[in-house]
């Protein structure tokens, strides 16, 4: 979810936008090369971050426009810990950095009355 604003010229709107998103994820698997084993399992949640944005706008025909829009999600750093009965890598702790989402959104609206 996000608050967008910006400044229109004419049948152009150039914005920002600023606020947070959310990325869900259900399964993580870890694997030990040498010996080829590996441990899967199930870790559903729900990770949230910030969020801004950037694009334009263009209103080219009556209640129709086209926009062109970058989005960066910034999400913080997530942290696995192995079950002490695994096969491998007991207790051992993981944790991913730099999880963050760049995207780039092509749209076409229709407003409605």
């Amino acid at each position: 979810m996000a608050a967008r604003f910006g400044v229109a010229n004419g049948h152009w709107l150039s914005y920002g936008k600023v606020g947070g998103g959310w990325v869900g994820n259900d399964n993580f698997t870890v694997t030990n090369v040498t010996p080829g084993a590996a441990i899967t399992g199930s870790n559903r949640n729900t990770n949230s971050g910030w969020l801004v944005g950037a694009g334009i706008e263009w209103a080219f025909a009556n209640r129709w426009s086209a926009k062109l829009e970058y989005d960066y999600l910034g999400l913080g750093s997530q942290t696995f810990t192995v079950p002490a009965g695994s096969p491998f890598l007991a207790n051992d702790t993981f944790t991913v950095s730099n999880r963050n989402i760049q995207m780039v959104k092509v749209g076409i609206n229709y407003l409605f009355n």
